[in-house]
């Protein structure tokens, strides 16, 4: 399974430009395997694994924007 979830807030008026920018992309692997011995006998077992890449928050301001001050 893989899911990529992208966030953009963009505020932009005459003097500036800003983008607040945050993603979580998710990549699942799952896998189930049955193993019958003999009879009624039988092994259950699998693996599942996740990736999980978070980016809570880019800010990408223009050089006029507030963020850029040197105050």
């Amino acid at each position: 399974m893989y899911s990529d979830y992208n966030h953009n807030i963009e505020v932009a008026d005459n003097s500036s430009n800003t983008k607040i920018i945050s993603k979580i992309r998710d990549f699942s692997l799952k896998e189930d395997l049955q193993y019958v011995m003999s009879g009624n006998d039988k092994l259950n077992f699998g693996f599942t694994t996740t990736h999980h890449n978070l980016n809570p928050g880019i800010i990408d301001a223009s050089a006029s924007a507030n963020y850029n001050s040197k105050h």
